[in-house]
């Protein structure tokens, strides 16, 4: 009767899927080449797993043995475009391994004929609480399952955002799956974006755990992150990357040790860990490196801040509260364009909406640096438009004047040591929003400086005398001191000195840290010796704060100079 196994076929379907079958056209019986049942408008769902499907139709071929022994036994079935939906948050709470026959519902006994299904032109989607569905179309699919024992494997290909991805697994024994025993098992996830496969053991009972050797690559991550959603935009950075190691996958979690990542030629070592079942997916490790570059990272963050308006660069508040990381990392040396940073440790731990990453002592410019990048974001809410708040701390101490990269500057140092403190933080949606309520302060003390690109000593003859030569050349201090505060973006400089053996050097004002320019004014004094007099000459620093112009101040020369000079 087909009729009969037209239900006998539906209840072993529910077990496959997991979900309520019921058919809803007549079925059909073809004899020749195969014993096959073939059901047409079948329908499945399953609350849940918010799960529901409808397939064109069913085809299943019977074992005839068993059918001569008074047993409906399907060796295959083929489903033919299936379109199926279910909820990704509840996908695989309750889902379970059809580990044995239809009848082992009721009579537990293991199916004795291998089993396969096979799944032609099907369409996924799954759904979300919150944020867009994901479809993956082109469904094509063969999996082998003998029963509780034996080997099993699955084979298929689908189509996810306009990307073809393959799909390979298998298992030696689907005992191992139980927790009976351990089975080998292998796994490759495969795109022309990237690779990821997995091999080794397999066991498995209520706590699912697999051990093996894990590789994922891909030749560019650049385009693997627009991929997924994620577009960093245009670069020459975030290339070839490739993740290896020791892998332990169990229920809600990976831990990888030892694990060794390589991006673009930067290589780590050490350990991670990911878990997944929490309120919010985490990550933890530790990763050691014996030498970084980041000169194309810097380069192009520091291009993609000129191009853009503060306005419109937002700062990523979400993301605090998108995950938990706990990170240690370390390197033996760090390459910025020709700045070399030696020894460094660094942390990032980022919780419940909190943030804080330091850096241990680092020698950078023949100094030791030590910093603290703090934030926090406000509780996601309709109303909360505070935005991330953010402070940063950093000492540095025996800084070398000269190994800055100020070589731009008309004026620079070209030796001496500094001490440098700044304490700052703000808040904001955008970067303009926080420069604009940055608040803070700055002080710099630097010991035996000396400036290149003016001689402050001979500035005022060559000023006066219209000799320019004269006032090329350096200047030497013994000592410098330079206290500002910050307040709403703008830095007011309290005190700028120098004192040296020909010249001393006063000056104050104001930088705005949201437009970037200086204005300061200020004095410098030539020490009286022997015949020559002291003098003094007011000067203007004006212009961007990267590269500012240092100018006489012709104002004040003309209302203190003597008549001779005025004219």
């Amino acid at each position: 009767s087909t009729d009969i196994a037209r239900d006998r076929i539906a209840g072993v379907l529910s077990q496959w899927l997991g979900a309520n079958v019921v058919v809803g056209g007549e079925p059909e019986l073809m004899l020749i080449p195969k014993l096959r049942v073939m059901l047409p408008d079948v329908h499945a769902e399953n609350p849940a797993l918010d799960l529901t499907a409808t397939i064109d139709r069913i085809e299943a071929d019977l074992d005839i043995l068993a059918l001569l022994q008074g047993r409906i036994e399907s060796t295959r079935f083929l489903l033919r475009r299936p379109v199926v939906q279910v909820s990704a948050e509840k996908l695989g709470q309750s889902f379970a391994l059809p580990l044995t026959d239809g009848g082992a519902a009721t009579s537990g006994t293991p199916a004795a004929a291998a089993r396969m299904m096979t799944i032609h032109d099907g369409m996924l989607t799954l759904t979300r609480e919150t944020g867009p569905a994901e479809n993956f179309d082109g469904v094509d699919a063969a999996m082998s399952w003998p029963g509780p024992e034996g080997a099993a494997s699955l084979s298929g290909a689908l189509r996810w955002r306009e990307q073809e991805i393959e799909l390979r697994a298998s298992v030696t024994d689907t005992a191992s799956l139980l927790g009976a025993t351990a089975g080998n098992f292998s796994a490759t996830l495969a795109s022309s974006a990237f690779r990821a496969s997995f091999a080794g053991t397999v066991s498995g009972g209520s706590n699912m755990l697999a051990d093996g050797a894990l590789s994922v690559t891909a030749p560019n991550l650049r385009r693997v992150l627009d991929w997924i959603g994620q577009d960093p935009g245009p670069g020459a950075t975030l290339g070839a990357v490739s993740l290896e190691g020791t892998a332990r996958v169990g229920n809600g979690g990976l831990v990888l040790s030892p694990a060794a990542i390589e991006l673009d030629g930067n290589a780590a070592e050490g350990a991670i860990a990911l878990t997944w079942n929490g309120t919010v997916p985490s990550i933890k490790g530790t990763l050691a490196s014996d030498n970084l570059d980041l000169t194309g990272y810097v380069s192009e963050l520091m291009h993609a801040s000129r191009d853009r308006d503060p306005d419109a660069i937002t700062l990523p508040s979400d993301a605090l509260a998108a995950t938990d990381v706990d990170l240690q990392l370390s390197a033996q040396r760090i390459h910025v364009g020709a700045t070399q940073i030696g020894p460094t440790a660094m942390s990032l731990l980022v919780q419940n909406g909190n943030m804080a990453m330091e850096l241990g002592e680092a020698m950078v410019y023949g100094g030791l640096v030590t910093a603290r990048l703090s934030g926090s974001a406000p509780p996601p809410s309709p109303d909360a438009a505070s935005g991330l708040s953010l402070r940063l701390e950093t000492r540095a101490k025996g800084l070398d004047l000269g190994a800055l990269p100020l070589a731009d500057w008309p004026v620079y140092p070209t030796a001496g040591k500094a001490d440098i403190t700044l304490d700052a933080g703000g808040t904001g949606t955008t970067l303009a929003g926080l420069l604009a309520t940055l608040a803070g302060n700055l002080s710099i003390t630097a010991t035996d400086p000396v400036l290149t690109g003016m001689d402050l000593a001979n500035l005022i003859e060559a000023f006066s005398g219209g000799d320019p030569v004269k006032g090329q050349g350096s200047t030497t201090f013994e000592t410098g001191v330079a206290s500002a505060t910050i307040d709403k973006g703008v830095l007011t400089v309290t005190e700028l000195s120098a004192a040296g053996p020909t010249v001393l050097l006063r000056a104050g004002g104001r930088a705005s840290l949201e437009d970037f320019s200086v204005s300061l004014n200020g004095v410098t004094r030539r020490q009286p010796a022997g015949d020559t007099p002291g003098r003094e000459l007011p000067f203007l620093v004006r212009g961007p704060l990267l590269a500012p112009q240092f100018l006489p101040d012709l104002n004040k020369v003309l209302e203190t100079a003597p008549a001779t000079l005025a004219n």
